[in-house]
């Protein structure tokens, strides 16, 4: 399987104080602890621009090796969304 090229991109990194470090890590953690999974979503129409670059923030997550072997579909079809979810809910039966 051959591995795609993928530019290597220096580190842009910003030296912040312990205090200032300690107070985003805080913030970070409040934001976690109040984040909850939903079942419950919208039917508000969501900007293909916006799974767009939700998909391009995603692919960068860390994996091992660094090879990032992710794959996305984005589906707007609402028969074949339908489809998904019969087949996943079978699958966590």
């Amino acid at each position: 399987m051959e591995t795609p090229h993928v530019p290597v991109v220096p580190l842009s990194f910003e030296k912040i104080s312990p205090e200032a470090g300690l107070a985003r890590g805080r913030a970070f953690a409040t934001a976690m602890q109040s984040r909850r999974s939903v079942r419950y979503f919208s039917s508000e129409a969501v900007s293909r621009e916006a799974v767009e670059s939700a998909i391009v923030a995603a692919h960068s997550a860390p994996s091992g090796a660094n090879r990032q072997p992710w794959h996305f579909v984005a589906i707007s079809d609402p028969a074949v969304k339908s489809e998904i979810r019969v087949a996943a809910e079978k699958v966590e039966r």
